[in-house]
This record gives C-alpha cells, structure tokens and sequence, in this order.
C-alpha cells in the first residue's frame, strides 16, 4: 500500500470515528434536554452499542498498524495530510489480555 492509499485509509478512519462520536454527543445532550424519560432505556442501549463499535474501530490492530506505519514513514510525516505530531499508538493501544468482543 503507498503512503497516499495509506493516508486516504487514515482520513476514511478518522471521519468514521468522528461521525460515531457526533452521534454519541447529540444522543448525550439530547438526553440532558428535551429527551422523553420513557425512552431512556431504550436510548442506552443504541448509545452503548454506539460507544462499542467506537471502541472498535479505536483499537483495531489493523489502524494500530497502519498509524505506526504512517509515523514512521518520512512521506507520511511530510505529507499534505499527516498524523497529528502529538500522536501515539498507546493511546489505541489495548492489552491482548483484554478480548475483543464480537457481535
């Protein structure tokens, strides 16, 4: 895979999370308004499945490795479009004693 099909997977990822978490954060503020109380339960259900599938593709070990490829590739740094420089694999990072659940 070439540093730009890295990059372009690398964006794809990124929006991906972000619409997860826009989700989540209007589900959350809807919840602290006008949301009815009759359909909390049901509203927490979906906002935990949500938060599971965010979970997911945040320690996917298929992004782990393709971020750490990306930081270590000089394209990739130097890029139009470049991981953050602040960024590190430990924050995705999840023990293999922890097993991943699947639906």
């Amino acid at each position: 895979m070439t540093t730009e099909e890295k990059l372009q997977k690398y964006q794809d990822w990124l929006f991906k999370c972000s619409a997860y978490h826009m989700a989540l954060n209007i589900i959350d503020i809807d919840k602290q308004t006008v949301a009815p109380t009759a359909g909390a339960s049901y509203r927490d259900e979906r906002s935990a499945f949500l938060a599971g599938e965010l979970f997911s593709l945040e320690t996917d070990l298929e992004i782990v490795a393709l971020l750490k490829d990306l930081q270590e590739d000089p394209k990739g740094r130097r890029g139009k479009i470049s991981v953050p420089s602040d960024f590190t694999i430990s924050r995705l990072w999840i023990p293999f004693a922890f097993p991943r659940r699947s639906l």
